[in-house]
């Protein structure tokens, strides 16, 4: 039986979900054969026949017993309306919210049905995967599923667990790297925002909240036609977008003088250092850090091009494996409390399936384990934010995660909200500061 200690930097968020939503459409579909699907994926990744267990302040992954490997639990219920299987949101939250038990696994599933539409949940523990891998898990149960529905064989090929922080290969000077400077600035230090005083019955055991937005077609082919004409990212774009977003709500972006300077972290997948498969399950995502320059009097795509220049470079020059180090020896990281990371383009191998039309997709993370909140934030609130991006089905989606009731909802949708009108300015090829004042203001107006 396979067992082994969580490494500092998977115990690190082991109080984080990664969920997962999808409409979908079968006529030849029944949650048997859903068990099936997830069983064969079970029996394909390793990591998704764990458990965590705790012992004397100590966390191990622990394999499943086969009687635990077989066993499939998935809550169903019916929807009574055309109008309430679209309005999906409040069980979004919810499901994001329940408090799932790791000592029985590290993938949990709800499903909703109406007629031959379906609505379903999928929550993987980030502590042993990350948001890249989840879409792989996700995609690998779809197309078993199609296969059983088709009466054909489905094949398994195995993908171990792997431990890739403990051992790193680096030429980094530890002394150096415990010296470096710690960021920190007033953009990222949220306590300025409005918590949630009156909470409704419904959400008292919310952890998270969830805002979402989606991109039509035209406009999502218009910004990422921009993107590749301007050489830029979709994670810069982003990454800009949110920076501006939080400074126009602490200071009024109209009442910046000429410039600025804000704490800008990224996620960034460090698959490509430890010479891991795309689906590979296991945590690969470190931070890149740096204080990036915002000013009124450029065009704000030379800025996005420049912060996918310093992506790259930080990148090339391995970056997040200097954010490993000082977290496996304890150094001081540099303090943010905002995440705005793009997944880029998700694909669940919709056009391979046969019985199975998929509609929508959507993503949130969330902390749904009481006990470990307990344990890691000593009964103090959680204070983070995060956000992520995707393209799926020609469209961008985006989710907006934060602490709740840290952060009150209103203020989330509002802030949310922003971030999408400046985004939407860059369909044009050129945005300047009065562009962003006049899509921001005219709107709140």
């Amino acid at each position: 039986m396979f067992q082994r200690e969580l490494n500092p930097v998977e115990q690190s968020v082991i109080f984080l979900s990664l969920n997962s939503m999808i409409h979908f459409e079968s006529k030849n579909f029944d949650i048997e054969k859903l068990k099936s699907a997830i069983r064969y994926s079970k029996q394909r990744f390793q990591y998704l026949r764990m458990k965590i267990m705790r012992e004397n302040e100590v966390y191990q992954f622990v394999e499943q017993t086969q009687e635990e490997i077989y066993f499939i639990d998935i809550p169903f219920s019916k929807i009574s309306s055309l109008e309430e299987f679209n309005d999906w949101k409040e069980r979004h939250l919810v499901f994001g919210s329940r408090n799932h038990d790791l000592t029985k696994g590290v993938i949990f599933f709800y499903l909703f049905g109406f007629g031959n539409k379906y609505e379903l949940y999928m929550s993987t523990n980030h502590a042993g995967n990350d948001a890249r891998g989840h879409f792989e898990v996700l995609k690998d149960i779809l197309m078993n599923l199609d296969n059983i529905i088709s009466n054909k064989n489905v094949s398994v090929s195995p993908k171990f667990m792997k431990n890739i922080h403990t051992k790193l290969d680096h030429s980094f000077d530890l002394y150096q790297l415990k010296a470096e400077p710690v960021f920190e600035d007033a953009y990222q230090r949220l306590d300025y925002i409005p918590r949630q005083n009156q909470i409704e019955d419904k959400f008292r055991n919310l952890s998270y909240f969830f805002d979402f937005f989606q991109l039509n077609e035209h406009l999502t082919k218009k910004i990422l036609e921009n993107c590749k004409l301007k050489k830029c990212t979709v994670q810069a774009l982003f990454s800009l977008s949110s920076s501006l977003a939080l400074i126009d709500e602490k200071i009024g972006l109209k009442n910046l003088n000429e410039s600025i300077d804000i704490l800008n972290s990224i996620p960034c997948d460090m698959r490509y250092y430890v010479g891991l498969e795309a689906n590979d399950l296991v945590k690969s995502a470190a931070s890149l850090c740096w204080m990036q320059r915002i000013s009124k009097n450029r065009d704000f795509w030379s800025i996005t091009k420049e912060i996918t220049d310093k992506i790259r470079t930080m990148k090339e020059s391995n970056e997040g494996i200097k954010w490993w180090l000082k977290f496996l020896y304890n150094f001081q990281l540099h303090k943010y409390q905002h995440v705005a990371s793009s997944v880029g383009k998700v694909s669940l191998g919709e056009e391979n399936l046969t019985h199975i039309k998929v509609d929508d997709l959507r993503f949130s993370c969330s902390t749904p384990y009481k006990s470990l909140n307990k344990l890691i934030f000593r009964n103090n609130e959680s204070q983070f934010q995060m956000m992520h991006i995707l393209t799926f089905k020609e469209k961008l989606t985006a989710n907006f995660c934060y602490s709740y009731p840290t952060f009150c909802s209103s203020w989330g949708k509002r802030f949310f909200k922003k971030v999408e009108l400046i985004l939407s300015s860059f369909e044009s090829l050129s945005v300047s500061f009065d562009d962003l004042i006049k899509k921001i203001y005219v709107s709140d107006n």
